[in-house]
């Protein structure tokens, strides 16, 4: 949906009128604007590290046109590794031998086996004594008939910028395409931020890692996506692709994305190609992603209703269903937008006006929360997206983090881990 826009209205000068613009705008009431300038293309600024992306060929690397060997990796070097690129940023996510002791810290691996936390949700049953920054364990086994009871209480950290879409890596990082000037930026559990790439991405939506680590962004504006090297090169691919929006990452590396054309696109990132999988008329789809075995894919339409279809071994798509709809117009003002699963199968469905709803396997809604009035009943909050913690950095992986469009993220002890992630 147009959420960026949404945004931008609600900071400009007049924020009442603004929201009152935007309430329009998700109903459907006001077309899309169109300033004279929507036909003009998105210019990338230089990548800050321009130089260790340079090819031999002339291919620029990250201005939005494609190489003509179709080969993705335009990093500079030719084993088509882009964590072997020479990067001599001094960040410490371009390392490129697998070892999930890469947060940047001192620590030992074999010390860390000693500071892993349990996945607990009390927080008082973490071995580790002195530091919460540490890696979790993550994927421990699941109480699923004993979840926390619902609804859940929400802490807001206030120190982090607005964006549609954020992911975590394994550094201990929250990444994320700000909605104020489309830089990536990579932040700390405690704020400390630093920009990954020196880019200016008009509208960015979906935002996902590949499990190389290579950071994936749709650029809904220019019809395509964005793939950000650990190095903060960038190159566009998938120029052509309709509408994208949500985003999500098989175990291969295969990106699966929602069209606002109510189409669910297969996109393969290193032969840059993509190919519709399924099509539905009249709607939008924004939220996508999948069971915690990979073999369900979800996806929502903004107006309420959630789908699912069957992977099949080949990664195309089954037959789809309609798994549960809802009025969320009327009952929870507001529009669908982003969706995680946990390890125990439940589907986490954002609506926008700041209430997170958990769907069981069998179809059963619940609340999670309300986010933004003091009375619990929501209604003023602007919220597009939700994922579980990494694990890593003081991101519990037993909490749900939900952004919000009017800055911030809050943090909600569930109590049970996110579903395996490819890059994790």
């Amino acid at each position: 949906m147009n959420n960026i826009l949404f945004y931008r209205l609600m900071r400009a000068g007049n924020s009442k009128r603004g929201l009152i613009l935007c309430c329009f705008l998700s109903f459907g009431l006001f077309a899309a604007c169109d300033g004279g300038d929507n036909q003009k293309s998105a210019e990338y600024a230089d990548s800050a590290d321009a130089d260790s992306d340079s090819d031999s060929d002339g291919d620029s690397d990250g201005d939005g046109d494609s190489d003509s060997d179709g080969d993705a990796d335009t990093d500079g070097d030719t084993d088509g590794d882009s964590d072997s690129d020479g990067d001599n940023d001094g960040d410490s996510d371009s390392n490129s031998d697998g070892d999930a002791d890469s947060d940047g810290d001192t620590t030992s691996e074999s010390e860390k086996d000693t500071e892993t936390d349990n996945g607990s949700s009390s927080g008082d049953t973490d071995t580790e004594s002195d530091d919460d920054s540490n890696s979790d364990t993550g994927f421990l086994d699941a109480d699923c008939d004993n979840l926390l009871p619902l609804p859940r209480e929400a802490v807001k950290i206030d120190h982090f910028v607005a964006s549609e879409d954020f992911v975590f890596d394994k550094e201990g990082y929250i990444l994320q395409a700000g909605v104020e000037n489309g830089a990536i930026a990579k932040t700390t559990y405690d704020g400390e931020s630093t920009t990954l790439a020196a880019i200016s991405i008009e509208w960015p939506q979906g935002t996902r890692l590949l499990p190389e680590g290579d950071l994936i962004v749709t650029n809904a504006f220019n019809n395509e996506l964005v793939r950000i090297y650990p190095n903060g090169a960038f190159e566009a691919f998938a120029q052509g692709l309709p509408s994208p929006n949500g985003l999500a990452v098989n175990m291969d590396g295969i990106i699966y994305a929602a069209s606002a054309e109510g189409r669910i696109y297969r996109v393969d990132p290193e032969e840059n190609t993509y190919e519709p999988l399924l099509s539905m008329d009249g709607v939008s789809f924004d939220g996508i992603t999948f069971s915690p075995d990979y073999k369900t894919l979800y996806f929502n339409e903004e107006m309420g209703s959630i789908h699912r279809a069957p992977v099949k071994a080949d990664g195309t798509l089954g037959e789809p269903e309609l798994f549960t709809t809802f009025d969320v117009t009327t009952e929870m003002k507001g529009l669908l937008d982003g969706m995680t699963t946990d390890i125990c199968g439940n589907l986490y469905a954002v609506v926008m006006s700041g209430v997170i709803l958990r769907i069981t396997p069998d179809g059963e809604v619940e609340e999670v929360v309300r986010l933004g009035r003091s009375d619990g009943r929501g209604g003023d909050e602007m919220i597009p997206a939700v994922n579980f913690g990494s694990g890593v950095g003081g991101w519990k992986a037993d909490h749900l983090y939900i952004m919000s469009f009017l800055g911030g993220i809050y943090e909600v002890d569930m109590g049970v881990v996110g579903k395996p992630e490819p890059h994790l």
